[in-house]
């Protein structure tokens, strides 16, 4: 609100914008710390940014730049420690925080909602409660008191959570993995929560897709609040709201992927931490892992989701101050046209832009903030210059 006010008034006033620091640390490191965890330092200064842009945004005609050097493999000696079923079934650009137990994997939900309300409220710097683990329950089709009643040793042998990053508030490509004792009563139950959130949800809808030659079941509403796949490999069965990561779960099952199970640097792991010592939460993020986080469309998709979330948020903080005014202006054209906000603000470089979607707005790729397309699922397509540039420093 405060970066909305200061940029706005001295454009329209007009009043010199005196020039004021970045927000955020200068190093590499915290800005990209910055970037992943969506601090509000990082926001602002996107914000920043967007109000005082030219009309005219830049070209993308640059192709992705190259991704990042692979390092060099370590000689590991893992030796032939054993390895969980389930890791086997977990492709290996994902992280993997497997319960093992109904019991530990109810913990580990309620520990993750405390601990993740102490890690925001020191990020954001205020306490907010963005309602993560409702969200993400809501967008997998997933219902608490169902998961709770489910989770035993009759149906479920083991489960862990598995995604390629936790952009929770944003929309995280992030999934659930079961292994199931009893496939058919599995089945049936996700078939009947899938059913319960089509009836919950206005607008969604329920597709068969064969990916693979396999049948996967997919229920989504426009928004992208509700974007759930759900698939099965004999005993395996995965909910996700990716369908990249669908694709890598099939491809592992037909050993035409990497699982982190079949990998040394996890069989290492699991050389220090035997299935023996029976952890409540064992979790497990490979280099392969952050190798994906780091790689150019990763990068260059979490900054232009990052600006779509933070004009989603300008737009309402736009409609609020020309309602206090007593001005009309309610589309973005009539708050652009009345001052409210800069011109061009709606173009973007990648083709895509703000769509009215009732009282608020939705990005027309990436769906409503809160529950955008996760990042592997989007196309970058071609970058811009400043993009290229920026990537290549990082790099």
């Amino acid at each position: 609100v405060e970066e909305y006010l200061v940029d706005t008034l001295a454009r329209r006033l007009p009043l010199p914008l005196a020039e004021r620091p970045s927000t955020q640390d200068s190093s590499v490191l915290a800005r990209e710390m910055n970037l992943l965890l969506g601090t509000e330092s990082a926001r602002q200064d996107v914000a920043r940014e967007i109000l005082s842009s030219g009309p005219t945004p830049p070209t993308a005609s640059a192709v992705l730049p190259e991704e990042l050097p692979v390092p060099s493999p370590e000689v590991l000696n893992p030796s032939d420690a054993a390895v969980e079923p389930l890791a086997m079934h977990v492709p290996i650009e994902c992280f993997y925080v497997r319960s093992g137990s109904s019991s530990n994997f109810m913990w580990l939900r309620k520990r993750l909602e405390q601990w993740g309300g102490e890690l925001r409220d020191i990020v954001s710097e205020r306490g907010f409660d963005y309602g993560l683990n409702q969200r993400m329950q809501r967008q997998l089709g997933l219902r608490e008191s169902t998961v709770a009643e489910l989770l035993g040793p009759v149906v479920i042998a083991d489960v862990a959570m598995i995604g390629t990053d936790t952009f929770l508030r944003e929309g995280a490509a992030i999934g659930l993995l079961f292994q199931a004792h009893n496939s058919l009563a599995l089945t049936a139950d996700f078939t009947q929560q899938r059913a319960t959130a089509l009836k919950e949800n206005k607008g969604a809808k329920q597709q068969t897709l064969e990916i693979d030659g396999h049948a996967v079941s997919f229920i989504s509403t426009p928004d992208n609040a509700l974007c759930s796949f759900y698939v099965s490999d004999g005993d395996y069965h995965l909910i996700t709201t990716s369908r990249t990561i669908v694709e890598w779960f099939l491809a592992v099952g037909a050993d035409r992927h990497d699982s982190i199970g079949a990998s040394e640097a996890f069989r290492l792991a699991r050389k220090h931490m035997p299935l023996e010592r029976d952890d409540t939460v064992f979790a497990y993020f490979s280099p392969s892992f952050f190798q994906n986080l780091l790689s150019a469309p990763y990068q260059i998709e979490i900054e232009r989701r990052m600006r779509s979330a933070v004009e989603i948020e300008l737009v309402r903080i736009a409609r609020l101050a020309a309602h206090g005014e007593g001005d009309p202006a309610h589309s973005i054209d009539e708050l652009m046209a009345a001052g409210f906000l800069p011109a061009g603000f709606d173009r973007r470089s990648d083709g895509s832009h703000l769509v009215a979607e009732g009282t608020t707005f939705v990005d027309s790729v990436r769906g409503a903030a809160g529950s955008f397309l996760p990042v592997p699922d989007v196309n970058v397509g071609k970058v811009t210059p400043d993009e290229l540039r920026d990537y290549q420093q990082f790099a």
